[in-house]
C-alpha cells in the first residue's frame, strides 16, 4: 500500500491484498499473559466463562509471573469471534500475550 496526503484526512490506498491462510488442522495458540491477582475473587471465573464462551480449536496458554500452563481441550477458543476485543474490556491490554 501507499500512503495518499492530497487529500485530509490522509489514506492508505491499498495495491495488493495477500489472503493468510492456516495449513489444514492448525490453529493458533491463545497466549495469555494474567497478574496473579485474576486468582482472586470473580476475576478466575469471568476469565472461564469468556474461553467456555468462546469454543474453538485454538490451545490456550496461560502466563502467570513466569510459569506458562496449557489449558486443557475443553478451553480451546475460537479467536475469530470477538473473544480478544471481550479479553480486553475485562482484563485489559497487557492480558494478550504477545511476546511468546
Amino acid at each position: 500500500g501507499r500512503l495518499d496526503l492530497r487529500e485530509e484526512p490522509a489514506k492508505i490506498v491499498c495495491m495488493e491484498v495477500t489472503t493468510i491462510e492456516l495449513a489444514h488442522g492448525e490453529y493458533p495458540p491463545l497466549h495469555l499473559r494474567l497478574p496473579s491477582r485474576v486468582f482472586d475473587g470473580p476475576a478466575l471465573e469471568t476469565l472461564k466463562q469468556l474461553l467456555l464462551g468462546h469454543p474453538g480449536s485454538s490451545p490456550v496458554y496461560i502466563r502467570v509471573e513466569g510459569h506458562q500452563v496449557r489449558l486443557g481441550a475443553e478451553f480451546a477458543v475460537d479467536q475469530s469471534n470477538g473473544l480478544r476485543g471481550e479479553l480486553l474490556a475485562h482484563f485489559g491490554a497487557e492480558v494478550l500475550d504477545v511476546a511468546v
